[in-house]
């Protein structure tokens, strides 16, 4: 069972994101407004290196839509 079952059945494996992908996108949209990146994350309960991974993948992912 474990992880392939989960894993069949459409189930994440591993621990949950830190935020939804709604609240990544404000979180990215307060720290590109000028937003010191530990004030925001301090005000979506998340710690700084959480807030300062989920700001580089939003970067990245916008410079690879991009090309």
């Amino acid at each position: 069972m474990g992880r392939a079952a989960r894993k069949a059945r459409g189930q994440s494996i591993g621990r949950p994101k830190a935020l939804t992908e709604a609240k990544a996108a404000q979180l990215v949209r307060l720290v590109w407004a000028g937003e010191p990146v530990a004030m925001a994350a301090e005000a979506f309960g998340i710690s700084r290196a959480s807030a300062y991974r989920i700001v580089r993948d939003a970067v990245l992912v916008t410079s690879a839509r991009a090309q």
